[in-house]
């Protein structure tokens, strides 16, 4: 008995137990014709042979396409479905009706996310896409958002005006600005802004014209002011505010420039103006007197001249204390007042 069983050589399928090339039932091709006009016994299921509804295909065919329709509609409403949940997520559901007509074509999902950033919403939900993709910058979706959330969570934590941040993302984007370099800027507006003393927001406004609290949050959010620019500024303004505290004449810019470049901390500022503040008795009277430049550059050694000049000062002082004059001293030693020299 010989059975029949299916084999497949270089894509051919052929039937074990049938002459090489048929199947059961096919006639003999080996055999000589048959002339008496006789028609063949066949074998095998007649169900193979009957044609399909109309098509010229067998049932068998017309289930293995039906078959195969099934699985690629399956296919494309599940790249739609998985596309059209990642663009939700995005703030972009209005796509979902494009999604579908794209996957329903038999686009391929990469293709279908080409075509959703050529349309409006896309670049309406992600302005700063273009800009960062021409400079060689460019990000994806997912990317974009984080740094959206971030900018919202920096808001927050530093209590700066609502939308100060997370509505300035596109420019700052386009700045080049990381998320990292945002902190710090957001760090700086906040102490400025919200934590500073008045001292220091006079100081600011004097030397860099920036006035109201929102003015100095924007003015440190802005992607064209260079980041090491606002680190001068805020020092310089940190530096100044600590004269005023001293009741001294506002400092000159290129004074407070010189003491930031020499890494002048707040704490030394204080301490050289409360000296500045001591000697203030040293910038009037008869003989030699001293500028309140001249003090400041003594205080904190930046100038030679300067220190020579107090120095004069204060001897002219001290001749005329011998004299007969009283002139005391704070608590520093520092001298604070001239007496009157008797004649």
């Amino acid at each position: 008995m010989t059975v029949d069983s299916t084999y497949i050589v270089g894509g051919q399928q052929f039937y074990q137990g049938s002459p090489l090339g048929t199947r059961p039932g096919d006639p003999d091709r080996t055999a000589k014709p048959d002339k008496s006009g006789l028609t063949p016994n066949k074998t095998g299921s007649d169900s193979d042979k009957k044609p399909g509804r109309g098509t010229g295909m067998t049932a068998f065919e017309e289930a293995q396409i039906a078959m195969m329709e099934a699985q690629n509609r399956a296919q494309r409403e599940s790249i739609a479905a998985t596309i059209t949940a990642v663009f939700n997520n995005y703030g972009l559901a209005s796509l979902a009706g494009k999604i579908i007509e794209f996957a329903q074509k038999g686009y391929s999902g990469d293709a279908i996310a080409i075509l959703l950033r050529e349309t409006p919403e896309y670049k309406a939900r992600f302005p700063a896409m273009a800009t960062l993709a021409q400079k060689g910058r460019a990000i994806n979706e997912a990317e974009y958002v984080a740094y959206e959330r971030n900018a919202a969570q920096i808001e927050q934590q530093y209590g700066l005006p609502a939308g100060m941040v997370s509505g300035n993302v596109t420019r700052l984007l386009e700045g080049d600005v990381s998320a990292a370099e945002l902190a710090d800027r957001a760090r700086y507006a906040a102490a400025g802004s919200v934590l500073a003393p008045q001292e220091f927001k006079d100081e600011f406004t004097r030397l860099f014209g920036v006035r109201a609290n929102e003015a100095l949050v924007a003015h440190y959010l802005d992607p064209d002011v260079a980041a090491p620019l606002l680190e001068k500024q805020y020092a310089m303004a940190v530096i100044g505010s600590e004269a005023l505290k001293q009741g001294l004449t506002p400092m000159e810019a290129a004074t407070l420039e010189e003491l930031q470049q020499r890494g002048v901390t707040q704490a030394q500022a204080q301490q050289g103006f409360g000296e500045v503040a001591g000697q203030q008795a040293l910038t009037a009277g008869r003989g030699d007197t001293a500028s309140q430049g001249d003090l400041v550059g003594a205080a904190f050694g930046t100038d030679a001249n300067a220190a020579a000049a107090v120095e004069r000062a204060v001897k002219a002082r001290r001749g005329a204390f011998d004299g007969g004059g009283g002139f005391g001293q704070d608590r520093r030693g520092n001298m604070g007042g001239l007496g009157v020299s008797s004649t």
